[in-house]
């Protein structure tokens, strides 16, 4: 299975990530900003990783699409 994020293979996509230079200004640019933040989110990953001795890992639970409640009237 291939993996693409705005048009990108997950490579290409990781070169660019890997590449970014947090040192500068965020970028205006909406896709750009995007890689910024995720490089951004790499290093907190990586210095988290480090400190923890272990990968961190997460588990997110989702109760649903709440969009189809009624809405509660008084």
């Amino acid at each position: 299975m291939s993996i693409y994020i705005n048009n990108e293979n997950r490579e290409n996509l990781l070169e660019k990530i890997t590449q970014i230079d947090l040192t500068t200004k965020v970028p205006a640019e909406e896709t750009e900003r995007q890689y910024y933040y995720m490089a951004k989110a790499r290093m907190h990953v990586q210095a988290l990783t480090e400190e923890l001795g272990r990968v961190p890992t997460c588990c997110v639970t989702t109760f649903g699409c709440q969009m189809n409640v009624e809405p509660v009237t008084a």
